[in-house]
């Protein structure tokens, strides 16, 4: 990249954009593979924890890539993403708002993050849950179909600084014109799908592989699933010897809601 093209950056976008990438897509990749973990071994509320996270950060790297879009919504004396915390409805409905994408999912997608947004801050386990054996599906799909967005468009500035503060300008992973992913290297995914399987990532690449119908397109040998995984939890304050007001107000008193 030549001084000029340097120049014209500014080091809050640099920054900004780097935030993207590295604090949102790619602490994303990482909770959607802690989470199919999870699901693997049977964690439920887990699964869902880092299920909402992954998500969400997915969804705020969008919004940041975007903010110039969007600078009526999120920005200076306006509103942080830190303020949208762990709303993925609200994320969702940010992210409708950009011109520049056609940002959507599908029905059934949709009914998923509507459910997720709810049990998936369950961490506690203040709410009753259950996981059902086709959530891992849904959740892929969810993922593949958000972190498809997770980048800046062709009109829009997309340099950032990495780690060892060379300035460059990552490729597309997404056209939004065909409709259809692009493998480059850009994300965390496509690098340890590139990466032949050693001792070093065999655990992490099966985790991301194991009965996965959608990652495999980017050119990995899938690895079947071996069984599916249902659970249920009733909350304590859902059990009929703690109904009665005095345990439940010793309840909030003591846990809180």
């Amino acid at each position: 990249m030549s001084s000029n093209q340097n120049n014209q950056i500014s080091d809050c976008d640099l920054a900004l954009n780097s935030i993207a990438k590295e604090q949102f897509l790619e602490n994303a990749d990482h909770e959607y593979v802690a989470a199919r973990s999870d699901y693997r071994i049977g964690l439920r509320d887990q699964f869902f924890w880092h299920s909402l996270h992954a998500i969400e950060k997915y969804l705020k790297g969008i919004l940041l890539y975007h903010r110039n879009d969007i600078n009526s919504m999120i920005g200076t004396n306006k509103r942080s993403l830190r303020s949208f915390s762990h709303n993925i409805i609200d994320l969702c409905e940010a992210c409708k708002a950009i011109s520049v994408i056609d940002f959507h999912v599908d029905t059934s997608t949709q009914t998923f993050l509507d459910r997720l947004h709810h049990v998936g801050k369950n961490r506690y386990l203040v709410n009753s849950t259950l996981i059902r054996p086709d959530d891992l599906h849904d959740f892929d799909s969810a993922v593949w179909q958000i972190r498809l967005f997770v980048q800046n468009t062709p009109d829009a500035i997309r340099f950032i600084r990495n780690q060892s503060g060379q300035v460059f300008k990552p490729p597309l992973r997404y056209n939004n014109t065909i409709g259809k992913p692009q493998l480059t290297s850009q994300g965390w995914l496509e690098q340890l799908q590139r990466t032949p399987v050693s001792s070093h990532n065999k655990d992490i690449s099966d985790a991301l592989l194991w009965g996965n119908n959608y990652f495999i397109s980017f050119g990995g040998q899938p690895v079947p699933a071996t069984h599916t995984y249902s659970s249920s939890y009733v909350a304590i304050t859902d059990r009929g010897w703690a109904s009665s007001s005095t345990v439940q107000d010793a309840i909030i008193s003591y846990v809180g809601k």
